[in-house]
């Protein structure tokens, strides 16, 4: 009998033994799935990625064995309708803490922590003022988890948070963190992101210098390159930084990049919205307002995956409205302008910020003039000076605090870092051994003691006495020299923000007098353009319009000196001698005429020559009653399509600007034209735009480019000669001081 009882009790207890390993094993293998499954969701919440996350959240929801998988997908779910503008309230996240809360193990652990990091992506969506702890609790669990992935997949959640609300210390704090623990290569995925995050933030600040140099240092090829929403972030924050510095025609080609990288993987509609709008505001900087105002269209259709409380200058309704009130004002469409200025929505972060405020007074300065009313178009232009420099001056003391205590923070935390890993190392190996470790030690201790205390101590009292003094010296001289920096530094930044101010004026007065290209258009001169080198500086070439009964009279000057404020005021007075040489011959002016006026008139007011510069001009006066052009180039040249035939004009008169004092008249050059034929004025220094080997195009490469492309539709002919003139320079923007003015006569 007790044997038969002892048998039964060794079965059930097999029996329960083998149930608890199955049990186990089960358990274990759900961890793991869960594991991957929410990597892979919150990767993709944190890249944009939202179809991504949706699969895996679907994948937890449909092979789930309980309820907690159930939760953490419902989270995943949550946050990613928040970031698509959906409020799906906060009851998912409530739940799925009230789950986790009251279990310590590893599965309800890592469900927790996603909860609150979901949580708080949410609030940082929803919330205009989000708050970062629960991404703090979510790291804390991470850390008692020992999951390295999942602790930067936090940090790289509060960097993004703190990047929004222009926290840039925070932010910098936590991308050191990024790079310091990711060097592992499994990791290397955050050290990407930690250092796109990084250049988002130098970005901020407008450091150009630390923007273009960090930039150079992101590797996007290899691992990078079957990761198109990588891609396309990185391009995405080129082309902000290229709009902040005013380069946008680099803009222009880093958001095409951006927007076709999204073509390759499932972008959803808050992704294409924000790639579109940077590529619609770039677009109308380059003057392609057809296409712009194509984009911003179709951003106002899908705007309603935008969150309402956005105050970010690149991804808010305020920004579009205000887009296209600049498009409607460009078009000289003035009523429709003031309708969209008055439906913007201002919020106080806006209006500090420099982005959003240099286009929203820039609108009310220029739609001021038009009223007349110069008074609100100044304080508009004082206004964004100042929103503008006070961002400067905050943004380089930001930088400059950051990169004083980087350094040291980052040293202290690999040094930390790495003697707790010896200590564990240390700790784990010696286990066994510490109690005889110990009793040694106190005993070697005693005997040193007891031999040495006299000698050690007189010792210890000199080493500390010149510890003190040479730690004080030292002290004095890194104060000394940080007050020195710091006035340095202070004086340096104040001299750049004067320069850039003046400059900035320079070229605002600049484009003011240049004639827009859209006037040949109104007076029956179809798909004209201008092509420039040069549209973010003050620039030495200029273009000239005019229309006297049936003629008009283009001009294309170039005055050599550069970009440059003597070229800029040069370029002014060839404009000023043109206006005057025109009210002189009125109906009866032709090119040679305008030409030797223009030239009497320069002698005139500047004779001194030891400083005047050489002034190459080439003028074309058509006569749309008889259907003649009349051309003359002063050590300038043009070319002609006519008849089919691409013919070139150069130098039919000596140079403006020359010693000779008097001039005597050329040959009048004449063409009969019809419809479909071109005309192409070019300054002196448009042949000499280097290509990617260093070498000039030359004319007779500028020939070859016409010859390819003046057989396509006029309205094609600016960008293909600029896509011509960009694959001879291997897709690098060309920053020369050149111009082009093409016509296309009918």
């Amino acid at each position: 009998m007790i044997v038969r009882f002892l048998l039964v009790l060794v079965l059930a207890m097999a029996t329960l033994g083998m149930a608890g390993h199955r049990a186990c094993a089960q358990s274990k293998g759900g961890s793991e799935f869960m594991s991957i499954c929410t990597d892979s969701a919150l990767i993709g919440i944190l890249t944009g990625n939202a179809s991504r996350a949706i699969k895996w959240a679907d994948a937890m929801r449909t092979i789930a064995t309980d309820s907690d998988m159930v939760c953490v997908s419902q989270c995943i779910k949550a946050s990613v309708d928040a970031s698509n503008g959906k409020k799906s309230g906060i009851t998912p996240f409530t739940n799925a803490i009230r789950h986790f809360t009251y279990r310590k193990d590893s599965l309800a652990l890592r469900g927790l922590s996603v909860a609150y990091c979901t949580l708080g992506y949410y609030d940082y969506e929803t919330s205009v003022e989000p708050n970062d702890i629960y991404f703090k609790k979510a790291e804390r669990l991470a850390r008692e988890l020992g999951n390295q992935r999942l602790e930067l997949t936090y940090l790289s959640f509060r960097a993004q948070m703190y990047l929004r609300s222009e926290r840039l210390i925070e932010a910098s704090y936590c991308v050191r963190n990024i790079m310091a623990q990711s060097n592992d290569n499994e990791l290397k995925f955050f050290r990407f992101w930690g250092k796109l995050i990084m250049l988002r933030i130098y970005s901020a600040v407008r450091i150009e210098s630390v923007v273009t140099q960090f930039a150079e240092s992101i590797d996007t090829t290899g691992f990078y390159l079957d990761r198109p929403f990588l891609i396309a972030s990185f391009c995405r924050a080129m082309a902000i930084d290229a709009l902040r510095k005013q380069s946008y025609t680099e803009a222009n080609v880093m958001a095409w990049r951006a927007l076709s990288m999204t073509q390759k993987y499932r972008a959803t509609e808050t992704e294409l919205w924000q790639y579109r709008f940077v590529r619609a505001i770039a677009l109308f900087y380059t003057d392609h307002l057809r296409e712009a105002e194509s984009l911003a269209d179709t951003c106002e259709m899908t705007i309603k995956v935008l969150s309402p409380l956005s105050n970010d200058p690149f991804r808010s309704t305020s920004s579009l409205t205000l887009l296209k009130s600049q498009i409607a004002q460009k078009r000289g469409d003035t009523e429709t302008a003031r309708r969209f200025l008055s439906e913007v929505k201002l919020s106080p972060k806006l209006l500090n910020s420099s982005d959003f405020a240099a286009r929203y007074y820039d609108v009310i300065e220029k739609y001021a003039v038009s009223c007349g009313d110069y008074a609100t178009a100044r304080k508009a232009v004082e206004t964004a000076d100042y929103v503008h420099r006070i961002s400067q001056l905050k943004n380089a003391r930001i930088l400059c605090k950051d990169m004083a205590v980087s350094s040291r923070e980052d040293s202290l935390l690999v040094s930390k870092r790495q003697d707790m890993k010896s200590d564990e190392e240390k700790y784990s190996s010696r286990k066994d051994d510490v109690a005889t470790f110990v009793l040694i030690s106190v005993i070697v201790t005693l005997i040193i003691f007891i031999v040495c205390f006299i000698r050690i101590r007189t010792k210890d009292r000199q080493a500390q006495e010149n510890e003190l003094n040479f730690t004080k010296k030292l002290a004095d001289e890194v104060k000394r020299n940080t007050i020195l920096i710091e006035d340095q530094n202070q004086l340096i930044a104040k001299s750049n923000l004067d320069l850039a101010a003046s400059r900035t004026y320079a070229k605002r007065m600049q484009s003011g007098i240049l004639p827009n290209p859209s006037i040949l258009t109104k007076w029956g001169v179809q798909n004209s353009f201008v092509l420039r080198g040069t549209t973010e500086a003050i620039s030495s070439c200029f273009y000239w319009y005019r229309k006297v009964d049936d003629r008009i009279m283009v001009c294309c000057g170039d005055t050599s000196l550069g970009n440059t404020v003597s070229g800029a005021l040069l370029s002014v007075v060839g404009l000023t001698l043109f206006n005057d040489a025109t009210s002189k011959f009125g109906r009866s002016a032709c090119a040679n005429d305008l030409l030797l006026k223009v030239k009497e008139n320069f002698h005139k007011y500047l004779p001194d020559e030891n400083w005047r510069s050489e002034l190459s001009i080439c003028v074309a006066v058509v006569d749309t009653a008889n259907k003649v052009i009349n051309v003359a180039c002063a050590s300038s040249f043009c070319y002609v399509y006519n008849n089919k035939v691409l013919s070139i004009v150069a130098d039919t008169v000596n140079r403006v600007a020359g010693s000779e004092k008097f001039l005597q008249p050329a040959a009048d050059i004449r063409f009969n034209y019809s419809p479909g034929d071109a005309l192409f004025l070019f300054s002196k220094s448009f042949p000499i735009i280097c290509d990617a080997k260093g070498d000039e195009i030359g004319k007779s490469r500028i020939k070859t480019i016409l010859e390819r492309t003046v057989k396509l539709p006029a309205s094609l002919h600016h960008d293909a000669i600029l896509n011509e003139i960009l694959y001879l320079r291997n897709g690098r923007i060309f920053a020369d001081d050149a111009l082009l003015v093409g016509l296309s006569l009918k």
